[in-house]
């Protein structure tokens, strides 16, 4: 009969059959029930008959205590400990289901709303930025960021977002142009969460002009993923023109490619944001009753963050590299014009006021010219050495009684050895050559470092 318990230290067994348990011990209680659940006949059949009374009387032990957990936790306080956290996050939920529904039917707050959104989304993805909301002020585009670039500095970045249930127009597109014009901000990311941009289409698209550069993201949805990947694409141009020192041009069908190795990225980072997650959900779950089986779950959401934050970095160093090589079309910047009278005079008075470098200077120069070297004396006596477009060190008096020989390495490997050669703060190579030469060495060594980065 189902649910029926009988009991008697003093029966004997002989009317148990397979599906009962007999628990024997020096005060045996003995206990025979029909089941009827499916999953708890899945669970018996698969316990070793030899095991069976064991695994049932543990488990009716672990049952026992957690309903007199339960019991004993019933009070008014217990329970506000228990569900305090659950009421909270309902009641969050209800402030943002409000929030939504006063905003559906005004442009206005729904662009409110977007922006906040972005702001929190930024911020959480990029804590070493600062980002502040410019909303309040005409001609400033919605969000003004800091952005870090991998050589220390800061540059400024604009951002617009639009929350739009049809298409943004291109009236919109070209107001967030003249707030670029009139901030005079260098770089722009216009996002449209939820539509399409009028006049645009692909994942993205890229505006180079001569006083900025922006990139759009049409449909970018509010998950923060398209967002990510639009900051994370103009963050490496404004690298590349960073460590260029000049505006670059770039091909957009290279870029599109670029674009879409960074998407892929982030769906492999998507996964793991899950994964975190459902690890946060289990965390939760699990706090109150099982403290001290969280360590495991702890550790798991801390490494799965610590990759998805090196993933990211990996991303953008990446992307920093891709953009290196493209080619610039902006002329580079070569060195004045200065007349060969002019050189020639320059060239003499430093010779007539450095007499006892004369002859090393002579010999220097010499050899930096048989490199293809163009040597260049500027207002300040020192020799500018140019290979090309491109200035890769100086000739310069030390002291009264050496010669200084300066190489910028301009980011190429060199290979040195310390001692011989020094490195100041702007991480140029110097070796110093005597004016009185005891030994071929330091040339030979100034020439070799030449040789590596011409």
């Amino acid at each position: 009969m189902p649910n029926q318990i009988e009991h008697s230290p003093e029966e004997a067994d002989d009317h148990f059959d397979d599906n009962e348990v007999e628990l024997v011990e020096t005060e045996a209680f003995r206990l025979a029930v029909d089941i009827r659940r499916p999953d708890l006949i899945r669970w018996l059949s698969a316990v070793p008959k030899e095991n069976l009374e064991l695994e049932v009387e543990r488990t009716l032990a672990v049952g026992n205590q957690i309903l007199t957990f339960m019991q004993a936790s019933s009070g008014q306080e217990s329970m506000e400990r228990m569900f305090g956290p659950i009421v909270e996050r309902m009641d969050d939920l209800s402030t943002l289901i409000d929030r939504l529904m006063g905003a559906g039917g005004k442009s206005q707050q729904k662009g409110v709303l977007g922006e906040s959104v972005v702001l929190h989304q930024l911020k959480a993805a990029f804590p070493l930025d600062t980002f502040d909301l410019t909303t309040t002020t005409a001609e400033q585009a919605d969000i003004r960021a800091m952005l870090e670039l991998p050589n220390g500095v800061k540059r400024e970045l604009r951002v617009e977002v639009k929350l739009y249930t049809n298409a943004v127009t291109t009236e919109q597109v070209e107001k967030f142009q003249r707030d670029l014009a009139s901030t005079g901000a260098k770089y722009g990311l216009f996002v449209s969460l939820t539509s399409d941009i009028a006049r645009m289409s692909g994942p993205f698209v890229i505006d180079q002009r001569t006083n900025y550069t922006a990139i759009y993201v049409p449909s970018a949805g509010v998950d923060g993923w398209g967002l990510i990947r639009g900051l994370t694409m103009i963050r490496a141009i404004m690298a590349a023109q960073e460590q260029s020192g000049s505006r670059l041009v770039f091909d957009a069908s290279r870029l599109e490619r670029a674009w879409q190795r960074i998407h892929e990225q982030m769906h492999k980072f998507e996964g793991q944001a899950k994964a975190i997650a459902e690890v946060a959900a289990g965390l939760a779950k699990a706090r109150e009753s099982l403290n001290s089986a969280l360590d495991a779950q702890i550790l798991k959401a801390k490494d799965t963050e610590a990759s998805l934050r090196r993933g990211l970095d990996a991303l953008q160093n990446a992307l920093k590299d891709e953009f290196d090589g493209l080619p610039s079309p902006t002329p580079p910047q070569l060195p004045l014009v200065i007349e060969p009278a002019e050189q020639a005079e320059r060239f003499q008075a430093f010779m007539q006021a450095n007499t006892k470098l004369a002859a090393t200077t002579t010999r220097l120069i010499g050899e930096f010219e048989l490199l293809g070297l163009r040597c260049v004396w500027n207002a300040e006596g020192s020799n500018q050495l140019w290979s090309g477009d491109r200035c890769v060190g100086t000739l310069s008096r030390k002291n009264a009684s050496s010669m200084s020989v300066r190489i910028d390495p301009a980011g190429r490997p060199v290979s040195f050895v310390l001692g011989q050669v020094s490195v100041n703060k702007e991480n140029q190579l110097e070796v110093v050559v005597p004016g009185k030469l005891e030994s071929e060495e330091p040339i030979t060594l100034a020439l070799g470092l030449l040789k590596q980065v011409v």
